[in-house]
C-alpha cells in the first residue's frame, strides 16, 4: 500500500461521546486512516467498533492482526491490547500497561 494519512485517538470511557461526535463528522471519503483506542479494563465486553460504525459514514472495525490498512476506514483497539502500524497493517499486540490498562 503506497503512504497513508493517519489520525490517532486515544481517550477514558469518558471519551466515548466525543469519539461518537468525531466519527459523525468524518467524511465519508475520507483519505486517511483512523486509528482509536480508549483505555478499558482488560476483561471488558467492548462494542466500541459496533457504536463508532452506527456514528457516522465510515466503516468501524475491530482489525485481526495483520489487516491491511485501508483509508476511510476506523480502526479500534481491542481491551488489553495495543495498536501498532508496520509495513502497511496494523498489528494488535500486547504492550504494556499504565494504571491497570
Amino acid at each position: 500500500m503506497p503512504a497513508c494519512d493517519i489520525i490517532v485517538l486515544g481517550g477514558s470511557a469518558g471519551a466515548l461521546p466525543v469519539l461518537r461526535g468525531i466519527a459523525a463528522a468524518l467524511p465519508g471519503d475520507l483519505a486517511a486512516a483512523v486509528f482509536v483506542v480508549m483505555h478499558l479494563a482488560p476483561d471488558y465486553d467492548s462494542n466500541l467498533d459496533q457504536i463508532l460504525d452506527r456514528s457516522g459514514p465510515l466503516k468501524a472495525l475491530t482489525p485481526a492482526d495483520r489487516a491491511p490498512i485501508q483509508r476511510g476506514r476506523i480502526y479500534v483497539a481491542p481491551p488489553d491490547r495495543h495498536l501498532t502500524l508496520e509495513d502497511g497493517v496494523v498489528r494488535v499486540r500486547r504492550g504494556p500497561r499504565e494504571n491497570r490498562h
